[in-house]
């Protein structure tokens, strides 16, 4: 058992490696092969055992580095290629040690990224890695707080980074689009999520938040004019909207969540008499 791991995918295995235990550092990596629901010890790598590193993967090669012990931080990063298998030290991160910090990469363009963190003081930064010319080049920092314990992903082509920790607010739920092509961060708002029923509805509808914020809710007629609103809808309870009084026809219905997210839909108003 142990905490604070680090793991990462190759296109048809797992991996997981290092982390701590008490007062033991792992240097150990296991491989994990789901198509025949089986772990594998790969050996130790041949650095010092340490907690909160990262990984991330270009061409199924993977790449593995930082982290450190309640004491020491680290700013190495090595090369792991899983069929050979081999270990080979690539160039440091220039800014320095950290640990808890993010990674993810953008295959399209075979790079990998590095950034937040911490060591002295929290982190903001973002680096991109070359494996072609085995290079750093800084990137456009986070523009938010800078955090640990972050979570990072990719698609194909953009980098996300968001939660985390941070001593500006304590613990973060927002999240962050890295596009390469334009070298620019940008933060992304997730629509609170919700159903009406019934549809089409007689009289008495039902709106049912399914995010755990409360909400504001507006409906507006096809032709823009507002009917009824409403703030601070509790999550997870059916909250009940009268639309007796209104014409039959269709509705556009707007939840209005916390920090500008918004979602829309439509209900059909159709009266049983």
């Amino acid at each position: 058992s142990r905490v604070e791991a680090t793991a990462v995918a190759t296109s048809s295995k797992g991996y997981v490696c290092l982390g701590m235990s008490g007062a033991v550092y792992f240097n150990d990596i296991w491989e994990y092969d789901p198509q025949n629901n089986q772990w594998i010890s790969k050996g130790q790598a041949p650095f010092t055992g340490r907690k909160g590193s990262v990984a991330f993967t270009i061409n199924d090669i993977i790449y593995i580095g930082f982290g450190g012990t309640n004491n020491t931080a680290y700013n190495d990063l090595w090369e792991y290629n899983p069929v050979a298998p081999s270990w080979i030290q690539k160039n440091s991160l220039p800014s320095g040690e950290r640990w808890n910090a993010i990674a993810f990469s953008i295959p399209s363009i075979s790079r990998g990224y590095v950034g937040m963190g911490f060591y002295g003081s929290y982190k903001n930064d973002l680096w991109e890695y070359n494996p072609a010319d085995d290079s750093w080049k800084q990137m456009t920092s986070l523009p938010a707080a800078a955090r640990s314990y972050a979570i990072a992903f990719s698609t194909n082509s953009k980098g996300y980074v968001g939660l985390g920790y941070s001593t500006a607010g304590g613990y973060r739920k927002d999240l962050w689009e890295y596009d390469y092509t334009t070298e620019g961060i940008s933060q992304t708002t997730p629509s609170p999520e919700f159903s009406i029923f019934p549809s089409p509805c007689t009289s008495l509808c039902y709106i049912v938040m399914k995010t755990p914020e409360p909400v504001s809710v507006s409906i507006y007629r096809i032709e823009g004019k507002s009917v009824y609103s409403a703030k601070e809808i509790k999550p997870y309870s059916p909250f009940p909207v009268n639309l007796e009084a209104h014409t039959q026809g269709v509705y556009f219905v707007v939840i209005s969540g916390t920090e500008g997210m918004t979602r829309t839909s439509k209900i059909l108003l159709k009266h049983d008499h």
